[in-house]
């Protein structure tokens, strides 16, 4: 007998992640004037509520919006958002079939789409003339089917915060921004009335036409970010970049960015989510940025440790248990990323020995495990809970692998004088119920949009600087 969490469901998968869907603001569009939901959801939701997982825990803020939804139909007949949208439940009467029917026995899902397409014209039948139907789904067969039969889809695929935009300056505005490098949102909105307003801690790369960039300089003095600036917000050039004095050069806009909210003040702001696209250098730069805050500011250094969170690199895994060894032995593979970043950085740095000779791979090596063993603390994820890390720079790779649960375990663990970095590429997740859309980091992303104690900055696809080869395959693939 198949169990209901065997069977991949789309859009139940997101809805898991994204309860709020089902309770749109009056500023969300309505897809239609009723949404349908297939109501075998709520039976595989609550046998998935059951599962000793972040998922299972996920379920339960699920299970509140199905119980309002059906507690509003059950006692005044119908359910309405704020924005106007009616949510009704579409029973699909085949949605299980007996295994054994001689004794009515084991029940499996079905695997008829066609069964809700049924239950949608049999509800539709029903409705006012010029009232809209919509299928919820997140399932591309599925909307196939659903478009074919004249029905609408409503996808679940949240738009994703990235955080940074292109605006192109005209040449007036170009020298007042060479003179004060700053303007107010007052200012923006008149110098740019196509815009939307700015973001707090949003990134704005100046254009001076579609497509053109500024004349590159080491401080990109054309990348600004939106600062709170203690309640009267400013759109301010980036400045903190400066602070490296030549140690750390950005190769794009997309660093130069990542860069500069990696040297603001933990204090100022504490968590920073870097989505990105392999090899655009999310790592390598959060190393090195955290190695020369933590070791080479020397008495001015900033954080006491850099904390690693490894990746657990199993979908949604939480099991370290097959692993041989102790604890620390198990975690050791797991940090091979920060490893190898770590020692292109110390590497590229150019130390020389008493010789004058750049230093060869075993030395660059021996200085890699002298930091590690002196700067570094390792710790597990399902060993931090009820942790509160201070005066650390914390990282988390991969963390497109994190379900949402899991990432808010992970960004509550930030302590007093603590930056939380979190990054990975939504494009690579491989747990079959997430999507570049609904993963933990892209929900984070989206979450944090305007906190002014975080900042999320994407890396784009053209931003890859791993090698040609890399770039090509981004090119094409990515």
């Amino acid at each position: 007998m198949k169990s209901y969490h065997q069977v991949l469901v789309p859009a139940l998968d997101t809805l898991i992640g994204n309860p709020e869907i089902l309770n749109p603001d009056t500023q969300t569009k309505k897809k239609a004037d009723i949404l349908a939901i297939p109501a075998h959801f709520i039976m595989r939701a609550t046998e998935l509520r059951g599962e000793q997982t972040n998922r299972g825990e996920a379920c339960g803020e699920l299970l509140k919006q199905f119980n309002m939804i059906l507690g509003d139909i059950h006692h005044e007949g119908k359910h309405i958002c704020d924005n106007g949208m009616e949510i009704v439940f579409i029973e699909d009467r085949n949605a299980t079939k007996t295994v054994n029917p001689s004794n009515r026995r084991g029940y499996e899902p079905s695997s008829s789409k066609m069964e809700t397409i049924k239950a949608a014209k049999l509800y539709q039948s029903k409705l006012k003339n010029g009232q809209t139907l919509a299928i919820l789904t997140g399932d591309n067969a599925m909307s196939s089917l659903a478009y074919s039969e004249g029905f609408d889809v409503a996808h679940i695929n949240p738009t994703v915060y990235t955080g940074r935009r292109k605006v192109v300056m005209p040449e007036e505005v170009y020298y007042a921004w060479q003179s004060k490098s700053e303007m107010t949102a007052e200012e923006f909105k008149a110098n740019f009335p196509d815009e939307k307003p700015l973001h707090i801690n949003e990134f704005v790369e100046f254009m001076l036409a579609p497509g053109v960039p500024f004349e590159r300089n080491n401080y990109y003095n054309h990348i600004a970010r939106f600062e709170p600036n203690n309640g009267q917000p400013v759109l301010r050039a980036i400045h903190h970049l400066r602070e490296y004095k030549g140690r750390i050069y950005p190769r794009n806009a997309g660093q130069a960015m990542l860069l500069e909210a990696l040297m603001i003040s933990a204090d100022e702001v504490p968590i920073v989510i870097c989505p990105g696209l392999f090899g655009t250098g999310k790592t390598f730069c959060t190393v090195a940025s955290a190695y020369f805050q933590t070791v080479e500011m020397g008495e001015h250094a900033r954080y006491e440790r850099i904390f690693v969170v490894p990746s657990e690199g199993s979908p949604g895994g939480r099991e370290l248990g097959a692993l041989p060894g102790s604890k620390d032995e198990k975690i050791a593979p797991m940090i091979a990323p920060i490893k190898d970043n770590l020692y292109n950085y110390l590497r590229a740095k150019g130390d020389k020995s008493k010789g004058g000779k750049p230093k060869n791979r075993l030395d660059v090596m021996r200085d890699v495990e002298n930091a590690l063993a002196k700067f570094f603390e390792l710790e597990a994820l399902q060993y931090i809970s009820g942790r509160s890390i201070t005066n650390s720079m914390i990282i988390y790779d991969e963390a497109q692998a994190l379900e949402r649960g899991q990432i808010k375990q992970l960004l509550t663990r930030i302590g007093s004088g603590s930056k939380m970095v979190c990054m990975g590429d939504p494009g690579q997740v491989y747990n079959r119920h997430m999507n570049a859309n609904s993963n933990g980091l892209s929900w984070a992303s989206s979450k944090l949009e305007g906190n002014p104690y975080a900042i999320v900055v994407t890396l784009n696809p053209d931003e890859v600087e791993r090698s040609k080869a890399a770039k090509a395959i981004a090119a094409c693939i990515g």
